[in-house]
């Protein structure tokens, strides 16, 4: 799957802003599907590497030969084998060059109180993966019961609903968390390309090792999830008692593969590895930053040390009664409260009124490495 600059014989890749392949040598140019891809062929040939640490298998074509895993962040990855695969059906190109993904990353990251300066990613730090998908249409039709009894009165509410969710999106490779790949999404698949192998030069390509019939039954999951989550919020909260539920959901057409684009950025923090993606489309990001907690506590006893000495100062101007030292302390008291109000929320809410640390610690459970490879880990050990 190695190309070569038909002009000087140097290694050419594919160019996000020109949507071209350039080489890197003598910046010729050629379109895609320039180099006679076999497009009839359903397998291609590619170069396997694998990583000794975690166990992650990509293909890597046309990019550095030596290099690291984006999984783990483990600078030993080596050649594994030579190996045939499914083509994917569709793919969507990058769009976010690294550039691009470097400054969303720091704009995310590289601000807030409570986050260490650890997060220092370069273009050279950035892989490009294509992620292997299953996108499915799935019909969903079903109802759910509440039910209760409450000071001599029975109250009942239905809820029924139909749906239809076309382009129902879930990641086909088993080391990538499902949490982690839901939070890059959503790709859009308006302009949506069929598969070339020129598309995935310089950039490295997930091997699918999920079942299609497990993709299904994950796309059916979510959308009933989804859809009983939307009847349920229109019931009062107190009559949320008991419930039974009826649904069915069916696929009404055959998945299609897909190759989707992301960057990924891995660094560790006191020997504990984690990871950060974005969208390669649309340049959402995804996973998260560990949180100093010494800075958190910190903080929050010298607040209160300062709250409690101004209190006890105030008891005791109040029963020295001097009543203008009194009034003096109260206004600081105020102002200190108002200070705690105004700053405090910016440190911990966000523009769109999200807990920051609370965000921040569920991200975390995400981002770390042993969610992305605890697959891997197991397979490893024979489980």
């Amino acid at each position: 799957m190695n190309r070569n600059c038909k002009s000087c014989g140097g290694r050419i890749r594919y160019d996000i802003k020109s949507q071209k392949l350039i080489c890197e040598n003598c910046s010729s140019s050629f379109g895609v599907g320039d180099y006679g891809s076999d497009n009839n062929n359903e397998n291609m040939d590619c170069d396997i590497y694998a990583c000794s640490s975690c166990g992650a298998e990509l293909i890597i074509t046309n990019t550095e030969s030596s290099t690291f895993c984006p999984f783990c962040g483990n600078a030993t990855v080596v050649m594994n084998r030579v190996g045939k695969i499914k083509k994917p059906e569709v793919i969507i190109p990058f769009e976010v060059t690294a550039q691009d993904a470097v400054a969303k990353i720091k704009d995310k990251f590289n601000h807030g109180f409570f986050i260490p300066k650890v997060v220092h990613p370069e273009v050279s730090n950035l892989r490009g993966i294509y992620i292997p998908y299953y996108v499915t249409n799935v019909e969903f039709d079903g109802s759910i019961l509440f039910q209760r009894y409450y000071k001599q009165r029975y109250y009942s509410h239905r809820r029924s609903g139909y749906c239809s969710a076309n382009w129902v999106t879930t990641d086909a490779s088993k080391k990538l968390n499902d949490d982690f790949s839901e939070k890059l999404e959503p790709y859009y698949f308006d302009k949506f390309k069929t598969f070339d192998e020129d598309y995935l030069l310089g950039f490295y390509s997930d091997i699918a090792d999920v079942d299609e019939a497990d993709a299904i039954n994950t796309a059916k999951t979510r959308v009933t999830e989804y859809a009983f989550k939307k009847m349920t919020d229109t019931v009062p909260l107190t009559q949320k008692m008991s419930k039974s539920m009826r649904c069915t959901s069916e696929v009404y057409d055959k998945p299609i593969t897909a190759m989707l684009p992301a960057w990924f950025y891995t660094y560790n923090y006191k020997g504990t590895p984690y990871t950060i993606a974005v969208n390669g489309q649309t340049g959402s990001v995804a996973g998260g930053v560990p949180w100093s907690k010494a800075k958190f506590f910190s903080l929050t006893a010298a607040l209160a040390l300062i709250f409690m000495a101004l209190m006890f100062l105030v008891i005791y101007l109040t029963i020295n009664s001097n009543m203008i030292m009194l009034y003096i302390f109260l206004c600081l008291l105020l102002g200190l409260g108002c200070f705690v109000l105004l700053y405090g929320r910016k440190l911990f809410i966000d523009s769109n009124g999200h807990n920051r640390l609370f965000d921040m610690i569920r991200s975390n459970k995400v981002a770390s490495s042993s969610a992305l490879t605890k697959y891997v880990n197991k397979r490893q050990e024979g489980q």
